[in-house]
């Protein structure tokens, strides 16, 4: 009997899954990513929905801070010399 891909087949809890993708999602920032890793990768996101939701979770969490306005930087404080 095969299982849906909505079925919990990956006994990792969410939290060891999330931390999972975002490793992965780290790497995958990475433009001379290996095809190795690329592999490993599209294989660990076929392995389970809940791999893909996550990894897409952090997909677009980096979107959402990347979209943030930025404060104007401040300038510098002088370097105080105590004497």
């Amino acid at each position: 009997m095969s299982t849906g891909p909505d079925v919990q087949t990956d006994p990792l809890s969410a939290a060891d899954i999330d931390e999972q993708a975002a490793l992965w999602f780290a790497r995958s920032q990475n433009r001379r990513m290996p095809r190795t890793q690329r592999q490993a990768l599209e294989a660990w996101l076929a392995r389970s929905a809940q791999h893909r939701q996550a990894f897409e979770s952090m997909v677009a969490i980096w979107r959402d801070a990347a979209a943030l306005p930025r404060p104007a930087l401040a300038s510098r404080p002088t370097t105080r010399r105590f004497t």
